[in-house]
């Protein structure tokens, strides 16, 4: 008998002693039974332990103990059985948690789900399951639809959960958490996050239980490689004599390979970490054993089986993975990213060179991790030093259970000097507080919409209701954040404000303790401003003893800011005023599309003017409508993610722009040296590679063309599909059924990646975008002539086969079956034209066969 068997099994449900036994889980860490105890008693949970010290398992046993101790009315009757979600920040780490609970969970009869589907798709029926995986995005856009869902779920495990302080994302995650602790206070919160300062603050908010510890089970060792050494924070010293000819990264590299260990390098670019690889990979198959060098060609063979296709950045990783070496960044394809990770998790593949991308992402631990720089190139402040947290997140991946007797994390820099001063700051110090993002305007207007399409909240006083249930009016009213009235963001953290006193310039060359890490330019603690010293002026209730004023303005600014948000919705048409009813709002047809298009009101006010204004400009002949000017105009809004311009790109770019200005939806093309250019020509890269796309030309010749990544093309493909699927419908508003037709089958031509003569093809359930080309060069140019043809001659095109072209053969004879899912213009004022418009047309009805089903359901 075991220590869980023994001392655990009268907690926990058979199954799950079983469960844990099958894995050779035989002991709790220190702090698992810590939180696993009151989260089966059902308290709310913030575990902030670190990276590999247990989280998940944790979250697991908590839910599992729901299922199966669930009364057994509950087990038969599926409209019973109350539903768990499990929220991820990154569909990789979707999927991987999706792999993981299902092979593991398939014999208990626990139904586990995924949705990771375009966040502006529907699919209610992933509700059917009992553990229900979704990103941030998928799960509050499905909520904001069919706020009813939230009334069936019983439990959040919400991963990563501090990061509610993304610029980009956070605002999603704490407006998601507020609808559903508002909405259905009874569901139980157990929020696993990394190590954190203010944790507690988090744990507070949601009502919480805090764990909190910084022991590991494996021992994690930091420090700098300088003078052939490595000086660890212990006080130890590791000695890695510099080998003849070789780089800092390659001699540290080499070493831990030859003991038997992996290594991750993490490099501050794509281009960084893939010439790195290239390097390293002849070094390491010289330092491997010689039975390793059969094993690293199979895995060449196993990935141009699973994972290869014909662009250039397929043969570098072929080619590096002879030496059992890989790269890493978001521009790879998704099967080759998980055959990376698949393979170094298995051993195989020695070392990973990767972007800060794979810390916040899937399970790679590896003995040592190498940081070959705490800088990071912006396009707008140059280079900075990183965030703390993201040191830890990336230093959290060093030391595998099980697997290694320790972890280490190895600096690199440049100047030494400057390398042991930022060394010592960043081992020491503390990752920053975590603050709430819900001040940033583009974004809270979606959110707010939101609440008054569902209408959860449609006056302004419930608004404001809502807001004082989020993490940042928490944090408001306890003094954490304050007016900044110099700022665009003007609330602002207490925490960092440095003094005004004379800086002094002080090197730190050994390891101090209790420094403030952030302070990069001064070790003169006098000059920093502590969380503990800003704590200590706070009453005991949490209020400030001298922020009284400060959080009152701030309260007002929020309400003004709410109220610009309500005054734009009503200008812009996207709510109105209830009839004889003034105070309460509701969405209009045009609202109603943005909220469930899952786009910000800006975006989408911005599609359906140049609608307008594309249509008045045709008429008055001052513009040639094409595809062209469909394609820019679903570039410009913010949410398009653009691309960084490279060197080569701006003559390409300068000549597209001369060739294609009468096609803009545009009152000015905007010239060189105007400050919207910049963002202007990265629109017009996005067109470029988006056109090239619908002209069919090959995929590689894209990619290489505009020296992008495969991953980088399907996420272009992908946003230019949720524009497109956007603007379809709010041109049912604004346009005629020609318009709408036009931007319809362009959805359709981006989708698959085809000119206007296969659109008819693609239509055919099982036909792409090579087998349409494919059929129309062989003389099947129509639906029509695929019925007339013989199933045999329909059989003998490339790419079809006969049991294809029976099946194309029976559609195309049943139409009704399911198809297959220059000089600067003058031009009239934009403002003028869209002035004479509105919006008065009917609401698209997609999405609600499934939603009414889950209604019943519900």
């Amino acid at each position: 008998m075991n220590e869980i068997e023994e001392n655990y099994s009268h907690f926990l449900h058979n199954e799950i002693i079983t469960l844990l036994k099958k894995r050779k889980i035989t002991q709790f860490y220190p702090t698992q039974w810590k939180a696993i105890k009151p989260g089966l008693e059902g308290q709310n949970l913030i575990v902030s332990i670190p990276t590999a010290s247990g989280k998940t398992l944790i979250a697991e046993i908590i839910a599992l103990q729901k299922f199966l101790k669930a009364p057994e009315e509950s087990k038969e009757d599926s409209k019973k059985r109350k539903k768990i979600l499990y929220l991820c920040p990154l569909k990789a780490l979707a999927n991987e948690k999706y792999k993981e609970f299902k092979e593991s969970w398939k014999s208990l009869g626990i139904k586990v789900g995924i949705s990771t589907s375009d966040i502006d798709q529907n699919d209610f029926r992933v509700f059917f399951n009992d553990l229900i995986i979704l990103t941030n995005e998928k799960a509050d856009s499905l909520i904001r639809s069919n706020p009813k869902l939230i009334q069936n779920i019983q439990m959040v495990i919400c991963d990563e959960i501090h990061l509610i302080n993304d610029e980009s994302r956070g605002i999603t995650l704490e407006f998601l958490l507020t609808r559903l602790i508002t909405l259905n206070p009874d569901i139980q919160i157990v929020g696993l996050s990394a190590t954190i300062k203010n944790a507690n603050e988090l744990a507070e908010w949601l009502g919480a239980k805090l764990i909190t510890s910084n022991w590991r089970p494996v021992k994690l060792k930091e420090g700098f490689y300088t003078k052939n050494q490595i000086e660890f924070k212990d006080g130890s010293i590791r000695k890695v004599p510099k080998l003849p000819k070789m780089d800092d990264v390659s001699t540290l590299a080499i070493e831990m390979v030859k003991e038997g260990g992996q290594v991750l390098v993490f490099c501050n670019s794509r281009r960084s970490a893939v010439s790195l690889a290239e390097n390293l990979s002849t070094k390491i198959r010289l330092a491997s054993k010689p039975d390793e060098l059969p094993i690293y060609k199979k895995i060449q063979s196993d990935f141009k089986k699973e994972a290869a296709d014909k662009l250039d950045i397929s043969k570098k990783i072929y080619n590096c993975l002879k030496g059992g070496v890989a790269f890493h960044h978001a521009g790879l394809s998704s099967s080759q990213l998980d055959f990376i990770v698949k393979n170094f998790n298995n051993h195989i593949i020695k070392v990973i060179c990767c972007t800060p991308t794979l810390a916040a992402g899937v399970n790679t631990p590896a003995r040592r991790v190498i940081i070959k720089s705490l800088y990071r190139y912006t396009s707008d402040k140059g280079s900075v030093l990183i965030p703390i947290m993201e040191y830890k997140q990336m230093a959290g991946r060093a030391g595998r259970p099980q697997y290694d007797p320790y972890g280490e994390v190895v600096i690199l820099g440049s100047n030494p000097e400057k390398l042991t001063e930022n060394a010592v700051k960043y081992i020491n110090g503390e990752p920053e507080d975590i603050f709430s993002k819900l001040t940033e305007e583009d974004r809270l207007q979606s959110h707010i919409l939101s609440l008054i399409v569902s209408k959860n909240a449609n006056t302004f006083e419930l608004i404001i209701e809502f807001l004082k249930n989020t993490f940042y009016y928490y944090q408001l009213k306890n003094g954490k954040l304050i007016p900044d009235d110099d700022s665009e963001d003007f609330y602002k953290s207490p925490y960092n404000f440095y003094k005004n006193k004379k800086k002094k310039k002080i090197l730190r060359t050994k390891f101090g303790k209790g420094e403030e890490p952030t302070n990069f330019e001064t070790s003169d603690e006098n000059l920093f401003t502590t969380a503990e010293k800003v704590l200590e002026s706070h009453e005991p209730n949490g209020k400030s003893k001298s922020g009284e004023k400060e959080i009152k303005d701030a309260e007002k600014k929020l309400n003004s800011q709410i109220q610009d948000i309500i005054n734009f919705f009503l200008e812009k048409d996207l709510i109105i005023h209830k009839k004889n009813e003034k105070n309460i709002f509701e969405a209009t047809k045009f609202g109603k599309i943005t909220a469930q298009s899952y786009i910000s009101p800006i975006d989408a006010v911005l599609i359906r003017e140049d609608i307008i204004y594309a249509l008045e400009l045709l008429k008055i002949k001052e513009l040639e409508l094409n595809t062209i000017s469909w394609l820019h105009m679903i570039t410009k809004p913010s949410g398009f993610h653009k691309l960084f311009l490279r060197k080569s790109d701006y003559n390409p770019i300068r000549t597209f722009i001369d060739d294609f200005s009468e096609n803009l939806i545009m009152e000015e093309v905007f010239s060189y040296g105007q400050i919207e250019y910049k963002n202007f020509e990265q629109e017009i890269k996005l067109t470029m590679i988006l056109q090239d796309w619908i002209s069919e030309i090959p995929e590689p010749d894209i990619i290489e063309h505009f020296n992008i990544g495969s991953g980088d093309l399907r996420r272009i493909i992908n946003n230019a599909k949720w524009f497109l699927r956007t603007a379809t419908q709010i041109s049912r508003l604004v346009a005629d059924s020609s318009v709408t037709k036009e931007i319809s089958d362009l959805n359709l031509r981006v989708s698959h990646g085809i000119k206007q003569s296969l659109i008819h093809l693609v239509k055919l359930k099982g036909i792409g975008r090579m087998s349409a080309r494919k059929l129309y060069n062989n003389g099947f140019i129509s639906i029509k002539s695929i019925a007339a043809a013989p199933i045999e001659k329909l059989a003998f095109v490339p790419l079809i086969g006969k049991n294809l072209a029976k099946n194309i053969h029976e559609q195309a004879l049943n139409p009704n079956s399911k198809p297959k899912t220059k000089s600067k213009l003058k031009r009239t004022s934009k403002e003028k034209i869209i002035k004479k418009k509105s919006n008065q047309s009917e609401v698209d009805e997609s999405n609600q066969k499934s939603k009414k089903a889950l209604d019943k359901f519900l």
